[in-house]
């Protein structure tokens, strides 16, 4: 996607005005980086720490739906699954045009805390999450490449 389109988008993303329609801002692949596991009652103190992580397949997009930002994603158990369906609470946190990048948080109230940051100059999607009271317990930085 060219740098102007992704200027256009985000700029759609940011004003969020018009009539309601469907627009996919990055689509992206499988994620790959590092994970922090915590020491908890499902992890012992042995097995905690850093780790390479991935998740192989599948897809994730970032896209604003009846200007309502969402993130849609399928994997090898579900297809086309919409965070805001399931329960999750998202906020813009801030666009940059120069970069066509736009940076989204992804809150599922009382389980974890999901940041989006896709960035159209390099197609890459960046997902850092934070989970709590599951049965593992991390933190992750994870990357993936977008057509």
């Amino acid at each position: 996607m060219g740098k102007m389109l992704m200027v256009a988008l985000v700029g759609v993303a940011v004003a969020v005005t018009g009539t309601a329609r469907a627009e996919i801002i990055g689509e992206c692949g499988a994620f790959e980086g590092y994970s922090y596991y915590y020491p908890g009652k499902n992890v012992k103190p042995s097995s905690s720490g850093w780790a390479k992580d991935k998740i192989s397949s599948g897809s994730t997009s970032i896209t604003l739906i009846d200007k309502q930002f969402d993130v849609i994603y399928s994997g090898t158990v579900s297809k086309n699954r919409s965070s805001r369906a399931n329960g999750a609470q998202i906020i813009l946190l801030g666009t940059n045009p120069d970069e066509a990048s736009i940076t989204l948080l992804v809150g599922y109230p009382g389980v974890s805390a999901e940041f989006y940051t896709y960035h159209g100059l390099s197609k890459t999607l960046t997902l850092q999450t934070i989970r709590f009271n599951q049965l593992i317990n991390s933190a992750k930085l994870l990357v993936a490449k977008c057509r």
